[in-house]
């Protein structure tokens, strides 16, 4: 069963964890991988979906803590994602796409994610090369 995909006009955030940082920066582990989470702000402000996200993402037993959080446009992360499959030959073949799908959930229902897949050199290019991310770090991080 396919689930219904975000409007383009949608901004999302991603938290991010101790997990995620690399010698003081988010890493693209960040954002790589199998249907990343990331909260709708059509559905809840800025304000308590980072406060919720906080306290699903932060555990203590884990040691895992609250870094801050990325903010993005649906529209720019598929546009972006374009312009990166267009050098990237493998991808370009097996015409690579991204979207957001809707995921709601009890404890969230702006919960989205991300899919398919995001590949590593992708994540990194979102993050690092063209400042894709809105990023919003505790001063502690």
């Amino acid at each position: 069963m396919s689930r219904e995909v975000c409007g383009d006009e949608e901004n999302f955030i991603r938290g991010i964890t101790s997990a995620d940082i690399d010698d003081g920066e988010p890493s693209s582990e960040f954002f790589s991988g199998k249907a990343k989470s990331v909260s709708r702000l059509c559905v809840a402000n800025e304000r308590d979906s980072v406060t919720l996200l906080k306290s699903i993402l932060e555990n203590s037993q884990s040691g895992v803590t609250w870094k801050g959080y990325a903010k993005f446009g649906h529209s720019a992360l598929k546009a972006e994602t374009a312009k990166y499959v267009a050098g990237n030959k493998a991808l370009r073949e097996a015409k690579f796409a991204i979207w957001v799908e809707k995921d709601p959930t009890p404890e969230n229902p702006g919960h989205a994610e991300v899919m398919p897949k995001v590949p590593r050199g992708l994540a990194s290019y979102l993050l690092h090369e063209i400042n894709f991310f809105t990023l919003n770090l505790d001063q502690a991080a």
